[in-house]
């Protein structure tokens, strides 16, 4: 399998992790797989973890395509954070960028992107721990 679904150790985020070579199918599948999971909740938040893929050959065309899937899916995956892992080197930055601008349009998320993992999963755990006060008010 190109990439890697698992759930944070305390149960509050999704990680996500792509190993693949070639961007534009994983990335569909992945989605698909994140929201067919059976731990999935609307508002997860979520940790997708792109260094390991190449992103360089992702065309802005393939961007929209899988923002569409997103879209499509939008009322699944309700609103919370979704911290994006980049490796600028793979051409990841630009690329991610647009794709993140495509997905505002019709997604409730906060995305950020990160090169750092532990800044990714305080950022993460931040919206966690937020979203737990807001439900216990």
């Amino acid at each position: 399998m190109d990439f890697e679904i698992a759930m944070s150790p305390d149960q509050a985020y999704m990680i996500i992790c792509v190993y693949a070579k070639h961007a534009p199918d994983v990335l569909r599948s992945y989605l698909r797989a994140a929201l067919a999971h059976p731990q999935w909740r609307s508002g997860m938040n979520i940790l997708a973890d792109l260094r390991r893929i190449n992103l360089s050959d992702l065309s802005f065309d393939e961007i929209r395509g899988n923002s569409e899937v997103i879209k499509n899916e939008a009322r699944k995956f309700g609103s919370g954070r979704c911290a994006v892992l980049i490796s600028d080197a793979a051409g990841g930055f630009l690329r991610v960028s647009f794709w993140l601008a495509e997905c505002y349009e019709f997604l409730s998320y906060e995305f950020k992107t990160f090169s750092s993992e532990p800044e990714a999963r305080d950022w993460i755990c931040q919206g966690s721990r937020d979203e737990d006060l807001r439900r216990r008010e």
